[in-house]
Parts: structure tokens; C-alpha cells; sequence
């Protein structure tokens, strides 16, 4: 009792550090998920179809203003499945591992996607789980990193040459919202 009693404000000290670097890192994990994946990733695609190189880590940390262990553990996910590989030299950074139009934003997504728990019978959460994954199933089939690079530069200023791509931009934006109105139709039905 007397040695916390004399020692009271370095142990409350070190339990609000020891607090604060749990606290900091949940939300580190929170921000380890397949959208924010998919973000960094068409950004790299982005860079990669302007023509240019690796994009840096560095680059990735500014712009999105992710912590540096966070953009490593996403892209260490995203290395361990084939869809990016690492460049070191001149300039060090990340590269797509395929070509654009061989990644699917599906493929992005289900890196980061949790086991599911083997139910007996459905019940009325399963079926409504059931009726999302398919209607991500029918928005995701087919969509590429090719086909969101060609829409977002459409809607920006070009920076630099784009892969060829089957058909004009306006196609590729017109199936997005083809698809996003079949899943909303499902919804209301």
C-alpha cells in the first residue's frame, strides 16, 4: 500500500500511455478494410496508367493522411495476394502486380474480408447478408482497377496516357451506374 501511495502519479501515468496506445491502435485497425484498400490502390493504378512509376509510400501517407504502419499493413495484404508489388531504387514504392484490366475491385475487397460463421438453418440476418453479398456480386462482377481509372480520369483532368480500354469512358461509367440501380432495385424490391 505505501509503494502506491508513493508511487501513485507514475502509475497513472503509465496506464493513460498504456490506454491511449490501445486506443490508437484499434483505430489503426479500424482503417484496415477493403475500401480504404481499394482507395489507395486506384491511386496507384492512377499513377501507374499516367505513365509514371512507383508510386512512394510517402505519397499514399500525405494524401490520404494514413499513419505509415497503416498503409504498410494494407499494402502488405494486397503484396501477399499478387495485386502489388514492391519497387526499390530510384523510386521505391508500389506498382500494380498485374495489368489493370486483370484486377478486379471484388479481388481488392475480399482481401479484407473476415471469415463467415457456418449457420445451420438461415435465419432472417443470413438471408438479409445473403441478399448483400450477391448484390456486391452482381455491382463488383467485371469491374476492374482498369475501368475506375478510366471513370475518375474522365472526370479530372488527364495527367499522362491511359491504358487502352474496350470501349469509350462513357461506357464503363454508364455500367457502374447500370449496376448501382440494379442493386438499389433490388433493395426496394
Amino acid at each position: 500500500v505505501a509503494y502506491t501511495a508513493q508511487h501513485l502519479p507514475a502509475m497513472e501515468e503509465a496506464e493513460r500511455k498504456r490506454l491511449h496506445a490501445a486506443t490508437a491502435a484499434e483505430e489503426r485497425q479500424q482503417k484496415l478494410n477493403g475500401r480504404v484498400a481499394a482507395r489507395l490502390l486506384v491511386e496507384v493504378a492512377k499513377h501507374f496508367a499516367g505513365g509514371r512509376k512507383a508510386m512512394p509510400r510517402e505519397d499514399l501517407v500525405v494524401r490520404f493522411h494514413l499513419p505509415d504502419d497503416t498503409v504498410d499493413a494494407l499494402f502488405s495484404r494486397l503484396k501477399e495476394r499478387d495485386l502489388v508489388v514492391e519497387i526499390f531504387g530510384d523510386v521505391s514504392g508500389y506498382m500494380p502486380a498485374r495489368p489493370l484490366e486483370e484486377i478486379p475491385l471484388a479481388e481488392v475487397l475480399d482481401c479484407f474480408e473476415g471469415d463467415e460463421l457456418d449457420v445451420e438453418e438461415p435465419d432472417p440476418l443470413q438471408r438479409v447478408l445473403d441478399r448483400v453479398a450477391d448484390s456486391r456480386e452482381a455491382l463488383l462482377a467485371d469491374l476492374t482497377l482498369a475501368d475506375l481509372v478510366v471513370v475518375q480520369q474522365q472526370r479530372r483532368p488527364a495527367t499522362g496516357p491511359l491504358p487502352a480500354a474496350e470501349g469509350p469512358p462513357e461506357r464503363a461509367e454508364a455500367e457502374m451506374q447500370r449496376r448501382l440501380r440494379v442493386v438499389e432495385d433490388d433493395e426496394r424490391a
